[in-house]
């Protein structure tokens, strides 16, 4: 799941590199909209959300294209296809508009819960608010 070559593990690397300085950047929305902390979520939604969203997932779109196979690097899943996906349908929840534009991302992430096991798990799994 680390990708087949010594290159395309360090692309993975890369990739999610990016991803957690997005995740970084969303985080006071996240604590707003968790209950974690008080906030204005309108405001976040604003001010934090969407300029991270256009600042980040741009990268995200350049891997896709360029690996051409529907994952973010080489031609099979890798461990930062699970993640991104899951944290952006996450993100889905919070923000419905989150991937709004951004429609190859939006399949990317439909494609990568529709796997057999990653479905399978989904139906499966406990009931919890994230």
């Amino acid at each position: 799941l680390a990708g087949k070559t010594p290159m395309e593990e360090a692309q993975v690397d890369s990739i999610y590199d990016d991803y957690k300085d997005f995740v970084t950047e969303l985080r006071p929305y996240f604590l707003v909209a968790a209950g974690m902390e008080k906030g204005d979520k309108a405001k976040l939604e604003k001010e934090v959300v969407i300029p991270a969203r256009d600042k980040h997932v741009p990268a995200i779109e350049k891997f896709l294209a360029k690996s051409g196979s529907g994952y973010l690097v080489g031609k099979s899943v890798t461990w930062a296809d699970l993640v991104i996906s899951d944290s952006l349908a996450t993100w889905e929840t919070f923000v419905p508009s989150f991937l709004d534009g951004h429609s190859e991302v939006k399949k990317f992430v439909e494609r990568i819960r529709e796997l057999p096991n990653i479905k399978k798990w989904i139906s499966e799994r406990p009931k919890t608010p994230f």
